[in-house]
């Protein structure tokens, strides 16, 4: 087991170290084998990392700041595994522990590492320098190429092809194997090449699924032949596979994967370099399946919202276009979403040849593109029983009884239906556990209509009791929605239904247009315009004031 140990010691730049024996010892003095001399509240000696009988241990050397492994303190050997994190003062220490045998026939290290070694200082210092510096040189131009041609719009597919093309080429394999996590949790190869076959034989193994794809770890197996661990893997060993390079896929919208390369020639076997390569061009790949699924994602969210604009735009015609006109009254209506598609309703329409006047507002439990649409069905079985002249009660009942069998339990609606006799002024209505109606008189006093049954769909069979108003001259009907007085402000307190009873009583000489605007310019102020969290949707009806003889004499 070889140990290899990423440094970030504080603020400085961190680095790369392999433990080349069976032990380093962690401290500020330089005489350490891992010295990090720039922390002053490191200890001289202050940890040590060792091997006894093939596993990694940590131990505290008597450290003033102590020994953290993976939050907890360390006071005695205690066993470090692969992924470990130590705390040395301000100094961070990753862990990685490669599986492979003492002769290296196997080395599994984590992809991150290796792409941080990829063309470091350390590559360009080894000798001979001028066959390195080319084969750097080489494999920048490769990056490169597979840079530039992946600028240009490709399918997952494409860039699948293109990655194991180039790493074919590269790097002399015989074959190439993507692997993908699918659905099901389970790995498919999603793109093959093979300069053997024409349809590619299966690598498969899994060893390399759960520490390449799954762990992150990069891996190069000099020589299958001789590893144990793939004395299972008869597939590879009958093909006559002796090296095989692998490289993780990882963030592919939540999916693992991997790339793997595979060789029979008994004299070519892959290296440490063709494992950064590999590394490097599975990044590559990574980052354009990103931004793949990135493009993706924005043209799916491009049509959601042209179909939620739609949406709107049919939801829109559900509401009046223009209000009936009915002398001696003021009417006016209005809806604000909280987002695209609004769960309110209303409609204002008369019948009996304009000798009532229906008001319908409603609330449908839930927001988005669900709401919307039962509000659109709760209007078309709302209105037929509307039209054929039927009180609140019966119009209550017969909505509620065909919402319940046509939606889930959680599937309901608040609603108001009111008829206005226009010349008594009564006001017959039916509160399915919607918000109690307000009757504004002229002079300021102030009636709540409450609930005379509940929610509609709540329930399979539910009674709708009619209860009975009237509205004076000068009096007004302002029927809302909970997305009124539920709406808060930063400091979060709520609007209220005695807010709304001031602003009514403050208003009430003010036509059904301009009571309607004070109440939503109060509520701006209220929440000082933070984006609404609930569909606001009012609804006034007002009497206009009867003429007194000092009225008549001044005009």
């Amino acid at each position: 087991m070889h140990l290899y140990l990423h440094v970030t010691p504080g603020a400085n730049t961190p680095f790369d170290y392999r433990c080349q024996t069976n032990a380093v010892v962690i401290g500020r003095s330089k005489a350490a084998d891992l010295s990090i001399p720039r922390d002053q509240f490191l200890s001289k000696r202050h940890a040590r990392v060792f091997k006894d009988t093939g596993t990694w241990y940590l131990e505290d050397l008597g450290s003033r700041n102590t020994t953290l492994l993976n939050g907890r303190p360390v006071d005695q050997k205690t066993p470090v595994a692969d992924g470990d994190v130590i705390r040395l003062s301000d100094c961070r220490i990753e862990v990685a522990l490669d599986a492979g045998s003492g002769d290296d026939t196997a080395v599994y290290r984590p992809a991150k590492a290796v792409l941080r070694e990829t063309g470091s200082k350390r590559r360009l210092n080894e000798t001979p320098y001028e066959p390195v510096l080319k084969k750097v040189t080489e494999r920048l131009a490769l990056l490169n190429e597979v840079h530039r041609v992946l600028a240009n719009p490709m399918s997952r597919d494409e860039i699948f092809e293109l990655v194991l093309d180039s790493a074919l080429t590269h790097l002399r394999g015989e074959e190439g194997v993507i692997f993908l996590e699918n659905d099901a949790g389970t790995f498919e190869r999603v793109a093959v090449r093979s300069t053997r076959h024409p349809r590619g034989n299966a690598i498969y193994s899994r060893h390399l699924i759960d520490r390449v794809a799954k762990q992150g770890m990069a891996a190069l197996v000099r020589d299958i032949q001789e590893d144990e661990r793939f004395s299972e893997a008869r597939s590879l060993l009958i093909q006559g596979i002796r090296s095989v390079v692998a490289a993780p896929l990882q963030g592919l919208g939540g999916r693992a994967g991997m790339v793997v390369l595979a060789t029979r020639a008994v004299v070519r076997n892959f290296t440490h370099a063709d494992l950064e390569l590999l590394v490097s061009l599975a990044s590559v790949a990574t980052l354009s399946m990103k931004s793949l699924e990135l493009h993706e994602e924005a043209s799916r969210r491009q049509r959601l919202q042209k179909e939620l604009e739609l949406a709107r735009q049919i939801q829109v015609a559900l509401f009046p276009n223009e209000l009936p006109t009915v002398p001696g009254y003021e009417l006016c209506g209005s809806n604000q979403p909280s987002q695209t598609v609004s769960g309110d309703l209303y409609r204002i329409e008369t019948r009996e040849e304009g000798r009532q006047c229906v008001l319908l507002v409603a609330d449908v439990a839930g927001k988005g593109i669900g709401a919307s649409l039962l509000t659109a069905s709760l209007e078309a079985l709302a209105m037929g029983p509307i039209e054929m002249g039927r009180d609140p009660a019966e119009i209550c009942y017969r909505v509620s009884r065909r919402l319940h069998a046509r939606t889930p339990a959680e599937r309901f609606a608040t609603a108001l239906i009111a008829v206005l006799e226009p010349d008594s002024g009564v006001v017959r209505y039916a509160n399915a556990g919607h918000n109690p109606a307000l009757i504004v008189r002229g002079e300021g006093a102030i009636e709540q209509l409450w609930a005379t049954g509940v929610p509609l769909g709540m329930l399979a069979d539910a009674d709708y009791v009619v209860e009975q108003a009237r509205l004076g001259p000068g009096d007004s009907m302002v029927i809302y929605t909970d997305g009124v007085t539920e709406a808060r402000n930063p400091g979060d307190e709520e609007y209220g239904i005695r807010r709304l009873e001031a602003v009514c009583r403050n208003n009430r000489a003010q036509s059904a247009t301009a009571l309607a605007r004070a109440i939503a310019s109060d509520l701006d102020a209220f929440t000082e315009s933070t984006a609404y969290e609930d569909d606001r949707t009012i609804v006034v009806a007002r009497r206009t004031p009867s003429e007194t003889p000092d009225t008549i004499a001044a005009r």
